[in-house]
């Protein structure tokens, strides 16, 4: 790193809940407010070489939401109403300059690494893109977001026979959102303030951005529909259907919005659209041996419209939309108690995930399996905890193992940043009271320390070169508990 990474956050927030009991039913009050605030920089480029300075970057939330519920009940039916509102206000910029709210900035060898990158390519002379270049200069911006939101909900079960459940669900939700972006110190919407040397190289990162001011409201309906019926004591079949449902927004980056030097916007990715989920689910819950072991099956089909896919460019986040996403699996866990203290619990999903349509430039999704989505996942542990030599102690054993298949890493899918199947081992020993009032673990993490990639992604300013953020390594430690 040729700059050291920085994090500051100031994180406040107040909860009241209030409850009435009004005889035929309560009235549930919960009133939220939260500010939160970071500051934070590292080193962007990702290389021991200084192309960019810190990147630095101020962001603040703050948020205020009110929800009321009046729950009820009689013989037959479990009801609920309820009102939600909220209100929150975003506030990002760089940190203050000499130039503005910087946020990416050349470093050192920044301009001698664009003078060799950029100098062939505009048939120019060793020397000049250096020249006009100076370490400090980049992109400045501010951006502003403020949303308000309400919804009508309800959610009620309708206990039709001792064995028959149906529930219904409903919400109603509306939403307003103004974005609002200033670039390289520019004020007026619409215009790209150029700075360093836009008017010679039109470089597409930093030239011909421009700020914008823009508004969107949007209403969507969104409920569920679910059937339960017990077979048995110890047998339970159900099935629903659920539409779910993302706001749009905008994206608050500098290179969202671009025009030509006659004000023609050549490319527009500021705003991007709602999400709406359809899923339909079919399970079977079951107890067996004496409700020994617990096991749950599940098949579900997904429908997503819309779909918000966030994409590193190289430079920045942005987030678009991809017209429909499909996803259909089974899953299975269950539970089993060996002995009293000793329990073995584990499962096993089965998904197919793809990109079912896609816009005209979206053809490398095209019928592909999404980011982080692997075909197989699993997991098993087994959980002891059994009196010590009846002296009023417990020792307690966790251990873990937790399988993920072969999946891609990179929101593009490059072939590059596929990532293997690979497993990992977690593990506790320790000993408690009997009461639980004292405790002490020794743990470890990752046990055998095997190595894998979160995310591998496009290096920055480096074509042909990628970059990854590593899995946790091995990790060890103990803790101590007292309750007192």
């Amino acid at each position: 790193m040729n700059h050291k990474p920085f994090e500051t956050i100031e994180d406040f927030g107040v909860t009241l809940q209030l409850s009435w009991d009004l005889d035929w039913a309560t009235l549930e009050s919960v009133t939220g407010v939260r500010d939160f605030e970071s500051a934070r920089g590292q080193d962007v480029d990702f290389s021991n070489v200084d192309l960019y300075t810190v990147g630095n970057n101020i962001e603040k939330f703050e948020t205020f939401s009110q929800e009321l519920r009046l729950v009820g009940a009689s013989e037959s039916i479990d009801w609920l109403v309820g009102f939600f509102y909220s209100d929150e206000d975003i506030d990002s910029r760089g940190i203050d300059t000499d130039r503005g709210t910087n946020f990416l900035v050349l470093g050192e060898e920044g301009p001698l690494y664009f003078d060799l990158l950029l100098g062939p390519l505009f048939g120019l002379p060793a020397g000049v893109i250096e020249g006009l270049l100076s370490p400090g200069d980049g992109l400045a911006g501010s951006y502003t977001q403020k949303a308000k939101s309400w919804s009508l909900f309800t959610h009620n079960v309708w206990h039709a026979t001792d064995r028959l459940d149906i529930t219904l669900g409903a919400r109603y939700t509306e939403e307003d959102k103004d974005g609002s972006t200033r670039i390289n110190g520019e004020t007026e919407p619409g215009v790209a303030g150029e700075v360093w040397p836009c008017a010679t190289l039109p470089i597409p990162t930093f030239c011909s951005n421009a700020g914008y001011d823009k508004s969107r409201s949007e209403e969507k309906f969104t409920g569920t529909v679910k059937i339960a019926y017990a077979l048995g004591d110890d047998h339970n079949l159900y099935a629903g259907f659920a539409r779910g449902y993302k706001a749009g927004g905008f994206n608050l980056d500098p290179t969202a919005l671009k025009v030509d030097a006659t004000g023609t916007i050549i490319s527009d990715g500021s705003e991007f659209e709602e999400e709406v989920a359809d899923t339909f689910e079919v399970g079977l819950k079951s107890e067996w041996m004496d409700r020994r072991l617990t096991t749950n099956f599940a098949a579900f089909s997904s429908t997503f419209d819309d779909f918000q896919l966030n994409t590193f460019t190289g430079a920045f986040f942005v987030v678009d939309n991809v017209p429909e996403v499909s996803s259909k699996g089974l899953e299975f866990e269950y539970s089993l108690s060996l002995m009293d203290g000793v329990f073995l619990q584990g499962g096993l999903t089965w998904t197919n995930t793809e990109y079912s349509k896609v816009l005209e430039g979206q053809d490398n999704l095209d019928d592909k399996r999404l980011t982080n989505a692997p075909e197989w996942q699993g997991s098993q542990g087994l959980m002891v905890d059994r009196p010590f030599f009846g002296g009023g102690l417990n020792y307690v054993l966790n251990l873990n193992y937790f399988f993920i298949g072969e999946h891609n890493t990179g929101s593009d899918l490059d072939a590059e940043k596929l990532q293997g199947s690979y497993g990992i081992w977690n593990g506790q020993f320790g000993v408690r009271t009997a009461d639980t009032r004292y405790e002490g673990y020794f743990w470890m993490r990752n046990m055998f320390d095997k190595e894998y990639d979160q995310v591998i992604f496009d290096s920055v300013s480096q074509a042909g070169s990628w970059s990854t953020f590593v899995g946790a390594p091995r990790m060890w430690g103990v803790t101590l508990k007292a309750n007192l």
